[in-house]
This record gives C-alpha cells, sequence and structure tokens, in this order.
C-alpha cells in the first residue's frame, strides 16, 4: 500500500513562506545596519560636539576675562567643525580673587533627516587670579635712560603711603650698569637708591619678575586690551602697523582706537609704536616704543617693550618699565637708539595705590582647580 499521497498545492506556500523569512531576515538585517549606522553617528556626533566644548574651555581658560564689575560672561566660539558657547559664572570672590565656573556647550551641526545636532557641555571650577608686579623704582629701563635739561623728576618715595602697600621707597630710577646718562640725571633723581645700577642688561633681565614674553604672545597674551566696553571679553588693540614692535599675527583683541572713558581702569595694548597724545589711567602696553607729547598724565602702570621718548610736560603716577623687549632676546645698544629720553619737565612718581588700582582693572586668564572637571554640565 503507497502511503505517499499527491499534495498538489504544496510548494506554493512553502516558496511563500520562506520568501517571508527571508524578506524578515533582510528587513532585520538592514534595521540592525540602520541602527548601527545611527549609533555610531551619535556617537560620531558626541564624540565632535565634545571635541568642541573641550576646545572652547580650553580657548576661554586660555586667554577669557571676566571684567570688573561683571559676575558672569559668554563668549562664542567657531572651529573648523562646530561651534561652542562658554559660560562663565562668578560664584564668590572679587574680580581677582574669585571662584568661578565655566561650561562649555560644544555643537556640531546636523547632516540630514535622522542626523540631529550634537551637543556635549563639559564644566571646570576655576580661580582667577590676582594680578601682581614687580615694582623697583618709580621708572625701571632695562634700556637705560638719557636726562636732557634740568627739569623734571623721578621719585621712588611712595606717594600713597601704606594706603594700598608696604609704604617702602623705591629707586628713582632702575637700570643696568653704564646706562644712565645726562649731566642733570643724577640731580633729578630720588628714592632709595636714587638710581639702582643693577648690572649688565643680561643681568638685570635676570631679577625682572614680569613674564614680558607671555604677555606679548601674538597667540594667546596673558594680558589682554579692556578699554573698549563693546568687546565683553576682549577690548580693542591700538594697532599701529609698519611700526618697531607690531606683529600682524597679534590676536589678543580687534584693532581699533583708544578707549572712550578711563573709569573702570582700562587695559591699553598697543601693537606697535605710538604717541600718546591723552591722557588716562589704567595698563597702557606697547610692545614698540611710546613718545610722550604735550601734557600727558597717566595714572597706573606703563609697559613699554621698546624706549620712551619724553618730551612733555605731565605726571606719571604709578610705575613704568621700559626696555622689556631685553626679555625676549633682543640686545641694547649704548645709543639713542635704545636707550630712552627724557627731555621733558614730565614727573615720573611712584605710587602704590595707582598701581594697584591699575591691576585690579587688568584681567588675567583663569588656574583649574584640581579635580574638578566635570561631563555633561546641565546648562539651563
Amino acid at each position: 500500500m503507497n502511503t505517499f499521497q499527491n499534495r498538489d498545492g504544496f510548494a506554493l506556500p512553502m516558496a511563500i513562506l520562506v520568501i517571508g523569512f527571508l524578506t524578515a531576515g533582510v528587513v532585520a538585517s538592514f534595521t540592525r545596519v540602520g541602527a548601527e549606522i545611527q549609533t555610531v553617528d551619535n556617537v560620531r556626533g558626541q564624540t565632535g560636539a565634545f571635541a568642541m566644548a573641550e576646545a572652547g574651555l580650553a580657548e576661554f581658560m586660555n586667554g577669557g576675562q571676566l571684567m570688573p564689575g561683571q559676575d558672569s560672561a559668554v563668549r562664542n566660539y567657531t572651529f573648523p567643525g562646530g561651534t561652542a558657547t562658554v559660560r562663565v559664572n562668578r560664584i564668590f570672590g572679587t574680580t581677582q580673587n574669585s571662584l568661578v565656573v565655566i561650561s562649555s556647550e560644544g555643537a556640531i551641526p546636523g547632516g540630514g533627516p535622522g542626523r540631529p545636532e550634537a551637543r556635549r557641555t563639559v564644566a571646570q571650577f576655576a580661580t582667577q587670579q590676582p594680578m601682581q608686579m614687580q615694582v623697583l623704582a618709580s621708572w625701571t629701563s632695562l634700556s637705560g635712560v638719557h636726562k636732557n635739561g634740568n627739569s623734571g623728576w623721578f621719585g621712588g618715595e611712595d606717594q600713597a603711603g601704606t594706603a594700598c602697600g608696604d609704604g617702602v621707597t623705591r629707586a628713582g630710577i632702575a637700570l643696568p650698569d653704564g646706562l644712565a646718562s645726562g649731566e642733570h640725571i643724577e640731580d633729578r633723581a630720588s628714592g632709595d637708591p636714587a638710581i639702582d645700577y643693577m648690572g649688565s642688561p643680561q643681568e638685570m633681565a635676570n631679577q625682572i619678575d614680569i613674564n614680558w614674553q607671555a604677555i606679548t604672545d601674538p597667540t594667546a597674551p596673558a594680558i589682554r586690551a579692556s578699554g573698549n566696553p563693546a568687546y565683553p571679553n576682549a577690548g580693542n588693540v591700538v594697532c599701529m602697523p609698519s611700526t618697531y614692535g607690531y606683529d600682524a599675527t597679534y590676536a589678543g583683541g580687534s584693532c581699533g582706537g583708544w578707549p572712550t572713558n578711563y573709569n573702570n581702569w582700562p587695559t591699553v595694548v598697543v601693537n606697535g609704536s605710538t604717541t600718546l597724545d591723552n591722557s588716562g589711567r589704567g595698563v597702557l602696553i606697547v610692545t614698540g616704543n611710546l613718545r610722550l607729547i604735550g601734557n600727558q598724565n597717566w595714572d597706573g602702570v606703563i609697559l613699554v617693550g621698546g624706549k620712551i621718548e619724553d618730551n612733555g610736560q605731565g605726571i606719571i603716577n604709578g610705575s613704568v618699565i621700559t626696555g622689556l623687549n631685553v626679555l625676549k632676546g633682543e640686545s641694547v645698544e649704548e645709543s639713542e637708539v635704545d636707550i630712552s629720553l627724557a627731555n621733558g619737565q614730565k614727573r615720573y612718581q611712584f605710587d602704590s595705590c595707582m598701581v594697584q588700582n591699575a591691576l585690579a582693572g587688568a584681567t588675567s586668564g583663569f588656574q583649574p582647580m584640581a579635580n574638578t572637571w566635570v561631563d555633561n554640565w546641565s546648562n539651563w
């Protein structure tokens, strides 16, 4: 007896069933591949956004600022492939001695349907370090001083007494051996000592505790301009192309004019050499030479890479340092090419309160606190 019988129509359902299983498998494979691609895209986006956030944090830590009177600030950065928005908030303290939290939100633009914009936020607690400056004299010159005429004065006595400092009298002038000239220079200086000879220019440079290289670093200057209220994080820089000391790569701020007011003791940076034709106060940083004419007064600190040529009247209250480019390896010749000239009737007078006020207005970078970096910081 034949137990097998013909089953007409069996092949077609079986084929359909097999095709269904194969189709489901292919769909599942494509779905899984798509999910894997989406996961990879998400990871790539998150990694890119994390890189943008870290870049923004590093950029702000390097040169970002909180201006006097500010308790918070926002700075936007654009990098190849993305952007970063950095927010800094003061937790407590004053401008020059405070604890802050700096958050950086990195963003990578989306890539079409299914690829939304990626964002990642990191944060760092940091301290804003107080600005300090070594003051050796009312005028410290690493390139020497030549005094013409029996007028003017270099006074190392602290006009502020003990109100802002130790009340200790500084030298009237501090400079290298043999680089004080002019028949009246000995008569026009007072202090302890009246003229402080500090050895050769290199020996004197070794005793100067000022990081001029960092201050004038064109990529990330340690001290930035803060003179223009339109720039909350970096003020306009007075640019003087084709002059001694000018650096076209300087990135410490946009080229612009002098401050419109000096109410907040601004930091003024001159990229190159210039003439000071008005009075002011704060920190004045000149990478090249500075010429004084007329009746200019300045309260605070003046730092000059090259020399000063002073032909006018007026009073400089605070402290002046010239010839700082010696700290960057420049040589000094015993000639009027390098030596500062005091031709006018201006009075250079040390005043610790003026120095303190100017430095309080200057903005420095931030020092990260150990073990306080945070990933996925919440912004609200």
